[in-house]
C-alpha cells in the first residue's frame, strides 16, 4: 500500500506548531478586524472564539498516545471545516466587506497542517504499523456481551460478574477468556460503545433465579461468569454504525479497536486497509490516496473515490464515511471484489 503524503515537514515539534497556531487565532480575535456588525463576520468570530477556547484547552493535555490520537481527530475535523464550501462562501463574504484588512486564512489553514503533520507521525502511523502480535485475529476469546437495561451496568461492575442466557451463546463456554460489556445505542445514546473489559476467573451454569444480585423468578438457564476485576480500556470504543450481537473478538482488537465495527473483523489485511483509508478521510488533505490489488481509494474533494483500472466505480462523502466507516468501507469493497 501506498502511504499517506505528508508536508515535508515531519519532524516539526507539535508545542511549537501550536503556540504558532494560538498567536495566529489570537491575533484575529483581538484585531479591529471585527469590529463592523457584518453577519458574516460576526460568524468567523464566534468560529475562531470556539476555536480559540479548544485550543487552549487542548494544550494543557498530557501527551499520552490516548490524548494524541484525540488531539489528532479534533485537529482533522477543524481543518475539514475550515475546507468546507460554506466556510470559503464566508472568508469570500468577508474579504468584499472589509476591504481595509487583509483576511489570511491561509497563515491559519497552515498552522493547522503543521499540528496536524506533527502528530501523524505519533498517532497515524500506529494505525498503519506492521506489527506481528497485532496481527492475531486467529484467537477470538473475548465476549461481547450487551446489557438488558443501563442499571445492569453499575451492578455487575460492583460484584465482578456478567450473566448471560445459555440459549443465546453460541460460542463454547471454554472458549471465552475476556468480556467486554457492549453498551447499546438503546440505553447509551451518544455514549454507546465499549469501555469495560475484564478476565474471566470462573463460569457456572445457573438458573436465573439463582443470580441474588439480580434477582427475578424464573428457571431459564444462564451462564454466570466470574471476573477478576472490570478495567476501563485505554481508549474507549465508539459506535458509528448498528448494533452488535453476542459475538467474539480478539483481544488484540478490543485493545486497539477505536469502532465496534473494527471488531468483527476476521483478517489483518482488511483491519490495516479500513485504518488507512479512515486516517486518510480524517486527515482533510487532499489528493492522497493508498491502493489495494488493483483499485485506489482517493481523498478528492471532499470524496472518497474508488478507482479501479483506473476508472471510478463509486464515491462516497467524506463526511458520510467518517459517520459510519464499517459500513461505508464493506460498501465500496464490493466493487473491489466485482469482476
Amino acid at each position: 500500500m501506498k502511504d499517506m503524503q505528508h508536508s515535508g515537514n515531519d519532524e516539526l515539534d507539535f508545542s511549537h506548531a501550536l503556540d504558532i497556531l494560538i498567536k495566529e487565532v489570537d491575533y484575529y480575535l483581538k484585531s479591529g478586524y471585527f469590529l463592523s456588525d457584518s453577519s458574516e463576520i460576526a460568524l468567523v468570530k464566534s468560529y475562531f472564539t470556539n476555536i480559540h477556547n479548544k485550543i487552549l484547552v487542548l494544550k494543557t493535555q498530557p501527551r499520552s498516545s490516548q490524548h494524541q490520537r484525540r488531539l489528532y481527530s479534533d485537529f482533522c475535523k477543524v481543518r475539514l471545516m475550515l475546507a468546507s464550501p460554506v466556510f470559503k462562501s464566508v472568508r469570500n463574504n468577508v474579504r468584499q466587506s472589509v476591504m481595509s484588512n487583509k483576511f489570511y486564512m491561509q497563515r491559519i489553514t497552515s498552522s493547522y497542517d503543521k499540528c496536524i503533520t506533527a502528530l501523524e507521525s505519533r498517532v497515524v502511523s500506529k494505525d498503519l504499523r506492521h506489527d506481528s502480535a497485532y496481527d492475531d485475529f486467529s484467537e477470538r476469546s473475548v465476549l461481547l456481551g450487551p446489557l438488558r437495561n443501563r442499571e445492569q451496568l453499575s451492578i455487575c461492575l460492583e460484584g465482578n460478574f456478567y450473566h448471560i442466557p445459555v440459549s443465546k451463546l453460541e460460542a463454547q463456554v471454554g472458549e471465552i477468556s475476556h468480556i467486554a460489556i457492549y453498551q447499546s445505542k438503546n440505553f447509551y445514546g451518544k455514549d454507546a460503545g465499549i469501555r469495560f473489559w475484564a478476565k474471566v476467573i470462573s463460569c457456572e451454569k445457573i438458573k436465573r433465579s439463582e443470580l441474588k444480585e439480580i434477582p427475578k423468578k424464573s428457571d431459564e438457564l444462564y451462564y454466570l461468569f466470574r471476573v477478576e476485576g472490570w478495567k476501563r480500556l485505554k481508549n474507549d470504543i465508539v459506535m458509528s454504525g448498528g448494533g452488535v450481537p453476542f459475538s467474539l473478538t480478539s483481544l488484540q482488537l478490543l485493545k486497539n479497536a477505536r469502532d465496534v465495527c473494527e471488531l468483527n473483523f476476521k483478517e489483518p489485511i482488511m483491519h490495516k486497509l479500513f485504518c488507512q483509508i479512515r486516517a486518510l478521510a480524517e486527515s482533510g488533505r487532499n489528493n492522497v490516496a493508498c491502493h489495494y490489488r488493483t483499485s485506489t481509494f482517493a481523498m478528492e474533494n471532499g470524496m472518497v473515490s474508488l478507482y479501479k483500472n483506473k476508472k471510478c466505480v463509486c464515491c462516497v462523502s467524506i463526511k458520510d464515511y467518517l459517520s459510519n466507516p464499517g459500513k461505508y468501507f464493506w460498501y465500496m469493497l464490493r466493487f473491489v471484489n466485482n469482476k
